[in-house]
């Protein structure tokens, strides 16, 4: 189970919880679902929305990351295929820092996760 599922979970159980019959019902299930709402702003990153997205098992989810996530989410991968083929070049190169190495280098992963 990921973070963001254990989420949309827990958002799910509060949200349907017979809370108890009493005047105080109301304020409690909200008071409850604004502090939620404030652990998943405090707890989430992007990795977990990239993570959530790329899992099989949740695919055909109706709870899905919302586009401001996923926007995160696809730019973090972006800069992790990009570093990765910079790793690479430098390796290739034999170099430790990134002024040494030449301006143009292949960008093979990054193509093909932006491809996929």
């Amino acid at each position: 189970m990921t973070t963001l599922s254990a989420l949309f979970r827990l958002h799910q159980h509060f949200s349907s919880f017979d809370y108890p019959p009493s005047s105080e019902c109301p304020l409690l299930k909200e008071q409850v679902l604004q502090s939620l709402q404030e652990r998943e702003t405090y707890t989430l990153r992007p990795v977990h929305a990239l993570a959530y997205r790329l899992h099989p098992q949740y695919i055909d989810y109706s709870d899905q990351p919302d586009a401001p996530e996923m926007s995160s989410a696809f730019v973090l991968l972006k800069a992790l295929a990009a570093a990765h083929d910079i790793k690479l070049d430098l390796a290739a190169h034999g170099c430790n820092d990134d002024a040494d190495r030449p301006s143009k280098y292949k960008r093979a992963t990054c193509e093909a996760t932006l491809a996929e």
